[in-house]
Formats: structure tokens, sequence, C-alpha cells
């Protein structure tokens, strides 16, 4: 080979070797940073869940909704829900017919006051009548709705629908433990997507089983296509994810890691200690 061209194959190939190099140096700090944000407040933007599939599995017990995820048909009338489902209210009695009713998340529910003080209660008062609380925490207006549909109980003349602009994102969620909550298979609910007539499809919680749920921890895009809070590395191509909010590290790590930041940058911490964008 004339010594021009050999030449010309050893810069080519000291390029090729420098930029594996480079390569190797920037995976090896993306990868030692993402082992600081796991150990962050940010650690809810990275899906890399570190437990053990069949004691969570265990633990949930088939204590779930089918349809909504929580609360199981037991808990729903278990106290300090009355045998109706609504919040018990020592103002009022059981018998007495409601003068309207009330759903949405924690909000509703009144989850960090008294049973008797939240804001459903102290209406009931004003009114005096009875004002049926079926609220439950950490609920999308989309749970609640289909709540509000399958409650035949209720059978209030008024219904109120009450919701937080900023849980838009349990709208667009299918399970709760990419957003921070701890993770069980109670989290996994269905929602509402647009069909193609621009009307309202509801999309079904998946049927799994235990080896789904550990199947589903290690590629959780392949259970709930419709997740628009799972951002996966491997779909970053697809346009459909590119406002999605938890980053699910695959290799390269480098893409995550961008990802994290951006997403970093326009989240903000909610009331209930979650972020979601800003």
């Amino acid at each position: 080979m004339p010594e021009p061209q050999r030449s010309t194959l050893r810069r080519i190939l000291l390029w090729l070797v420098s930029i594996l190099i480079l390569f190797g140096v920037i995976e090896s700090f993306s990868a030692i940073f993402l082992k600081f944000v796991l150990a962050s407040t940010a650690r809810f933007l990275v899906w890399n869940p570190d437990i053990d599939a069949s004691k969570v599995w265990a633990a949930a017990g088939g204590n779930w909704d089918d349809e909504l995820g929580w609360p199981s048909p037991s808990d729903a009338v278990a106290p300090p829900r009355d045998r109706t489902g609504a919040k018990y209210n020592p103002d009022f009695s059981q018998s007495d017919y409601p003068c309207a009713s009330a759903y949405g998340a924690s909000f509703v529910w009144g989850e960090d006051v008294p049973l008797a003080d939240g804001w459903v209660e102290q209406l009931s008062r004003k009114l005096g009548c009875w004002v049926a609380n079926y609220g439950v925490p950490a609920y999308g207006t989309d749970q609640a709705y289909v709540r509000f549909q399958r409650m035949k109980q209720d059978q209030a003349p008024v219904t109120m629908l009450g919701f937080s602009p900023e849980h838009i994102m349990l709208d667009v969620n299918q399970y709760r433990g990419f957003m921070g909550y701890g993770p069980s298979p109670t989290g996994i609910k269905g929602r509402f997507i647009l069909d193609g007539e621009g009307r309202l499809e509801w999309i079904h919680r998946p049927r799994i089983s235990e080896k789904e749920f550990v199947e589903f921890l290690r590629d959780p895009a392949n259970l709930l296509p419709h997740d628009q809070t799972l951002w996966t590395v491997r779909q970053a191509d697809d346009q459909r994810h590119s406002e999605n909010f938890v980053v699910q590290i695959a290799f390269p790590v480098t893409p995550a890691i961008v990802v994290e930041k951006f997403l970093a940058m326009i989240s903000h911490d909610d009331d209930d200690g979650v972020r979601v964008p800003t």
C-alpha cells in the first residue's frame, strides 16, 4: 500500500478511536450523573424501579378497582366512607337524602384536614343539608367522572365535579408510579383519549398477572402506550412522546440525561409534592 494511503488510513483510525474514547467518557459521566439524579428529589423524572416486584404484587393482594385502580370495591364502602361510598359526615344521618354530591381528588375529599372540616362538609353545614362527598385522593378528573357515572347510589339532584388545572397530568397518566407515588399494581388505571372524530374514548385498565406486572416494570411503555407521562429514550424520534414526562433509561444513557435536564427545567412542585410541567 502506498505511503499516502497508509497515512490516510491511520488518520481515519485515529479519529474513530478518538470518537469512541470521547463517547465512552461522555457515557461514563452521564451514568455518574444519573446516580446523583436518582439520589436527589428529581429521581421521579427517571423510571428506574429498584423493587421486588413479587413482594409489591403480594402486598396489593388483588385489592384494586378493575378500571379506576383505587379504591377497591371493599375499600370504597369502608370507614371513613359510609355504605354508599360517600365520606362519613357526622352532622347528618345516613338516611338523609343528599341535596348535592361532589366528586374529585384530595381537594374535594379534604385530605389534610379533619374529616368534618373539608370544604364540602362546611358547605353542608352552611346549606343545612347533606352534600355527599365522593372525592378520592390522587384521582384525576377522568377517574372522578367515571366514578360519578358508576355511582348508582348517588341520587343527588345536583353534582359538582372539582378539579385543579395543574392535575391535568393525572388525566393523561395511567400509572401513578411514574409521578412519584409508590410502586403498586393498584396505581394502574384507565384513561380517556380522543378518537378519530374528536370524542372521548375510555382506554380500559390493563388486566395483568404477576408475571406481566414484572414485565411491565421492565418495559412500561409496552403495556401503557397511551400514558403521556412516560418518555422512552428508544422512542425519542416519535413526536407523540415529545411532551412526555418521565424518562425511561435505555442505552445510550446520554440522551436520557439531556431529556431529564430539560424536564427538570420546565417543571415545578405542586401542592402534593409531585412535579408537573409549568
